[in-house]
Protein backbone atom coordinates (compact mmCIF):
# COMPACT_ATOMS: atom_id res chain seq x y z
CA UNK A 1 0.00 0.00 0.00
CA UNK A 2 1.47 3.33 -1.09
CA UNK A 3 1.92 6.20 1.36
CA UNK A 4 -0.42 9.11 0.80
CA UNK A 5 -0.12 12.72 1.95
CA UNK A 6 -2.74 15.45 1.96
CA UNK A 7 -1.91 18.81 0.46
CA UNK A 8 -4.16 21.67 -0.48
CA UNK A 9 -5.17 21.54 -4.13
CA UNK A 10 -8.14 23.12 -5.82
CA UNK A 11 -7.39 22.67 -9.49
CA UNK A 12 -9.70 24.90 -11.51
CA UNK A 13 -11.24 23.48 -14.66
CA UNK A 14 -10.36 26.14 -17.21
CA UNK A 15 -10.62 23.92 -20.24
CA UNK A 16 -13.09 24.63 -23.07
CA UNK A 17 -16.78 24.19 -22.14
CA UNK A 18 -15.75 23.35 -18.56
CA UNK A 19 -14.75 19.85 -19.65
CA UNK A 20 -11.47 18.04 -19.28
CA UNK A 21 -10.12 19.48 -22.49
CA UNK A 22 -6.92 18.61 -24.28
CA UNK A 23 -3.89 20.55 -23.13
CA UNK A 24 -3.28 21.87 -26.63
CA UNK A 25 -6.29 24.14 -26.08
CA UNK A 26 -5.30 25.28 -22.59
CA UNK A 27 -3.29 28.20 -21.25
CA UNK A 28 -0.26 27.22 -19.16
CA UNK A 29 -0.10 30.50 -17.24
CA UNK A 30 -0.73 30.57 -13.49
CA UNK A 31 -0.07 32.90 -10.56
CA UNK A 32 -0.35 29.85 -8.25
CA UNK A 33 -2.65 31.75 -5.90
CA UNK A 34 -4.60 28.73 -4.68
CA UNK A 35 -2.49 26.13 -2.84
CA UNK A 36 -3.15 22.37 -3.22
CA UNK A 37 -5.81 20.59 -1.19
CA UNK A 38 -6.06 16.91 -2.02
CA UNK A 39 -4.47 13.58 -1.22
CA UNK A 40 -1.58 12.48 -3.39
CA UNK A 41 0.73 9.49 -3.25
CA UNK A 42 4.27 10.24 -2.07
CA UNK A 43 5.71 8.68 -5.23
CA UNK A 44 3.71 11.13 -7.36
CA UNK A 45 4.73 14.02 -5.14
CA UNK A 46 8.38 13.18 -5.62
CA UNK A 47 7.89 12.64 -9.36
CA UNK A 48 6.26 16.06 -9.79
CA UNK A 49 8.99 17.83 -7.81
CA UNK A 50 11.78 16.17 -9.78
CA UNK A 51 10.04 17.01 -13.04
CA UNK A 52 9.90 20.72 -12.19
CA UNK A 53 13.49 20.74 -10.98
CA UNK A 54 14.52 19.30 -14.35
CA UNK A 55 12.96 22.33 -16.06
CA UNK A 56 14.27 24.96 -13.64
CA UNK A 57 17.79 23.52 -13.59
CA UNK A 58 17.77 23.46 -17.38
CA UNK A 59 17.62 27.25 -17.16
CA UNK A 60 20.85 27.22 -15.12
CA UNK A 61 22.54 24.83 -17.55
CA UNK A 62 21.73 26.94 -20.62
CA UNK A 63 22.80 30.13 -18.86
CA UNK A 64 26.10 28.51 -17.84
CA UNK A 65 26.66 27.49 -21.46
CA UNK A 66 26.14 31.08 -22.57
CA UNK A 67 23.10 30.18 -24.66
CA UNK A 68 20.71 33.09 -25.24
CA UNK A 69 17.93 34.24 -27.53
CA UNK A 70 15.75 31.83 -29.45
CA UNK A 71 17.99 28.87 -28.72
CA UNK A 72 17.64 29.50 -24.98
CA UNK A 73 13.86 29.84 -25.20
CA UNK A 74 13.61 26.73 -27.36
CA UNK A 75 15.61 24.73 -24.83
CA UNK A 76 13.34 25.73 -21.97
CA UNK A 77 10.15 25.12 -23.95
CA UNK A 78 11.44 21.67 -24.87
CA UNK A 79 12.16 20.84 -21.20
CA UNK A 80 8.83 22.28 -20.07
CA UNK A 81 6.97 20.14 -22.59
CA UNK A 82 8.95 17.03 -21.76
CA UNK A 83 8.66 17.14 -17.97
CA UNK A 84 5.59 19.21 -17.01
CA UNK A 85 3.34 19.00 -20.06
CA UNK A 86 4.29 15.64 -21.64
CA UNK A 87 2.59 14.56 -24.84
CA UNK A 88 1.51 11.25 -23.33
CA UNK A 89 -0.72 12.86 -20.68
CA UNK A 90 -4.36 12.82 -21.74
CA UNK A 91 -5.95 15.94 -20.26
CA UNK A 92 -5.29 19.52 -19.29
CA UNK A 93 -6.43 18.74 -15.75
CA UNK A 94 -3.66 16.16 -15.42
CA UNK A 95 -1.08 18.65 -16.67
CA UNK A 96 -2.46 21.45 -14.51
CA UNK A 97 -2.30 19.25 -11.43
CA UNK A 98 1.34 18.33 -12.11
CA UNK A 99 2.28 21.96 -12.69
CA UNK A 100 0.45 23.29 -9.62
CA UNK A 101 1.60 20.67 -7.13
CA UNK A 102 5.21 20.67 -8.33
CA UNK A 103 5.34 24.45 -7.92
CA UNK A 104 4.06 24.31 -4.34
CA UNK A 105 6.35 21.44 -3.38
CA UNK A 106 9.39 23.42 -4.52
CA UNK A 107 8.03 26.58 -2.92
CA UNK A 108 7.97 24.80 0.44
CA UNK A 109 11.40 23.24 -0.09
CA UNK A 110 13.12 26.39 -1.35
CA UNK A 111 11.79 28.98 1.11
CA UNK A 112 14.29 28.09 3.86
CA UNK A 113 17.12 30.46 3.00
CA UNK A 114 17.56 33.73 1.12
CA UNK A 115 19.78 32.05 -1.46
CA UNK A 116 17.22 29.33 -2.18
CA UNK A 117 14.36 31.83 -2.36
CA UNK A 118 16.33 34.01 -4.74
CA UNK A 119 17.12 31.02 -7.01
CA UNK A 120 13.52 29.84 -7.13
CA UNK A 121 12.17 33.34 -7.74
CA UNK A 122 14.63 33.93 -10.58
CA UNK A 123 14.06 30.63 -12.36
CA UNK A 124 10.30 30.45 -11.84
CA UNK A 125 10.03 34.00 -13.20
CA UNK A 126 12.11 33.02 -16.22
CA UNK A 127 9.89 30.00 -16.85
CA UNK A 128 6.75 32.13 -16.49
CA UNK A 129 8.15 34.74 -18.89
CA UNK A 130 8.83 32.11 -21.55
CA UNK A 131 5.38 30.57 -21.15
CA UNK A 132 3.89 34.06 -21.35
CA UNK A 133 5.77 34.86 -24.56
CA UNK A 134 4.43 31.64 -26.11
CA UNK A 135 0.80 32.34 -25.14
CA UNK A 136 -1.65 33.88 -27.61
CA UNK A 137 -2.58 37.51 -26.95
CA UNK A 138 -6.26 36.57 -26.59
CA UNK A 139 -5.36 34.01 -23.90
CA UNK A 140 -3.22 36.57 -22.07
CA UNK A 141 -6.17 38.98 -22.12
CA UNK A 142 -8.41 36.28 -20.66
CA UNK A 143 -5.81 35.50 -18.00
CA UNK A 144 -5.67 39.18 -17.01
CA UNK A 145 -9.45 39.37 -16.68
CA UNK A 146 -9.54 36.20 -14.58
CA UNK A 147 -7.07 37.77 -12.14
CA UNK A 148 -8.71 41.18 -12.01
CA UNK A 149 -5.92 42.99 -13.84
CA UNK A 150 -7.71 45.70 -15.78
CA UNK A 151 -6.25 48.90 -17.16
CA UNK A 152 -8.57 50.92 -19.40
CA UNK A 153 -6.90 52.37 -22.50
CA UNK A 154 -6.25 56.12 -22.52
CA UNK A 155 -8.65 58.34 -24.43
CA UNK A 156 -8.07 59.38 -28.03
CA UNK A 157 -7.65 62.98 -26.84
CA UNK A 158 -4.92 62.05 -24.35
CA UNK A 159 -3.23 59.85 -26.93
CA UNK A 160 -3.18 62.74 -29.40
CA UNK A 161 -1.86 65.13 -26.76
CA UNK A 162 0.99 62.79 -25.76
CA UNK A 163 1.76 61.57 -29.27
CA UNK A 164 5.38 62.78 -29.43
CA UNK A 165 6.19 61.48 -25.93
CA UNK A 166 4.62 58.08 -26.50
CA UNK A 167 6.30 57.54 -29.85
CA UNK A 168 9.64 58.64 -28.39
CA UNK A 169 9.34 55.99 -25.67
CA UNK A 170 9.52 53.36 -28.41
CA UNK A 171 11.93 54.42 -31.12
CA UNK A 172 10.96 51.48 -33.34
CA UNK A 173 7.25 52.33 -33.57
CA UNK A 174 6.06 53.56 -36.95
CA UNK A 175 3.28 56.11 -37.40
CA UNK A 176 0.87 53.42 -38.59
CA UNK A 177 1.71 51.21 -35.61
CA UNK A 178 1.13 54.14 -33.26
CA UNK A 179 -2.25 54.95 -34.74
CA UNK A 180 -3.51 51.39 -34.24
CA UNK A 181 -1.82 50.82 -30.86
CA UNK A 182 -3.65 51.13 -27.56
CA UNK A 183 -1.90 52.60 -24.52
CA UNK A 184 -2.64 51.97 -20.87
CA UNK A 185 -2.06 54.20 -17.85
CA UNK A 186 -0.39 52.03 -15.20
CA UNK A 187 1.17 52.89 -11.80
CA UNK A 188 4.89 53.04 -12.57
CA UNK A 189 5.73 50.70 -9.67
CA UNK A 190 3.98 47.87 -11.53
CA UNK A 191 6.30 48.08 -14.54
CA UNK A 192 9.64 48.81 -12.91
CA UNK A 193 11.50 46.75 -15.51
CA UNK A 194 10.16 48.92 -18.34
CA UNK A 195 10.90 52.08 -16.35
CA UNK A 196 14.48 50.92 -15.75
CA UNK A 197 14.93 50.31 -19.49
CA UNK A 198 13.25 53.64 -20.34
CA UNK A 199 10.70 51.86 -22.50
CA UNK A 200 7.71 53.87 -21.27
CA UNK A 201 6.68 57.50 -20.91
CA UNK A 202 6.28 58.62 -17.28
CA UNK A 203 3.97 61.36 -16.03
CA UNK A 204 2.34 62.00 -12.67
CA UNK A 205 3.43 58.69 -11.17
CA UNK A 206 2.02 56.68 -14.07
CA UNK A 207 3.66 54.80 -16.92
CA UNK A 208 2.02 54.77 -20.34
CA UNK A 209 2.35 51.21 -21.55
CA UNK A 210 1.68 50.15 -25.14
CA UNK A 211 -0.45 47.05 -25.79
CA UNK A 212 2.56 45.04 -26.98
CA UNK A 213 4.27 45.54 -23.61
CA UNK A 214 1.38 44.37 -21.44
CA UNK A 215 3.28 41.13 -20.80
CA UNK A 216 5.67 43.11 -18.61
CA UNK A 217 2.79 43.95 -16.28
CA UNK A 218 1.88 40.28 -15.96
CA UNK A 219 5.47 39.25 -15.29
CA UNK A 220 5.89 41.94 -12.62
CA UNK A 221 2.72 40.73 -10.91
CA UNK A 222 4.01 37.15 -10.96
CA UNK A 223 7.38 38.09 -9.46
CA UNK A 224 5.81 40.23 -6.75
CA UNK A 225 3.29 37.54 -5.84
CA UNK A 226 5.85 34.74 -5.66
CA UNK A 227 8.37 36.86 -3.75
CA UNK A 228 5.76 37.69 -1.12
CA UNK A 229 4.62 34.05 -0.90
CA UNK A 230 8.18 32.82 -0.37
CA UNK A 231 8.77 35.40 2.36
CA UNK A 232 5.57 34.39 4.15
CA UNK A 233 6.37 30.68 3.79
CA UNK A 234 9.83 31.03 5.37
CA UNK A 235 8.29 32.69 8.43
CA UNK A 236 5.97 29.76 9.21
Amino acid sequence: MQAVVSIRDRVPDLSPSGKRGLKSKACHLSFYKTPPDQEIELDDLEEYAIARLQVLRRIDVLRAQGITGEKFVSGIVKADTKYLFPTNSKTYIEDRKRDLISHYVLRMAYCKTEELRRWLLSNESQLFAIRLANTKASEVDQFLVQHGIKYPPISKAEKLKLRSNLMASDGNMSTNQYESMEFYKVPFTEVSNLVAKRKVFLQGGFAYVSRDKVSSIVLERFRASLSKSLTVACQK
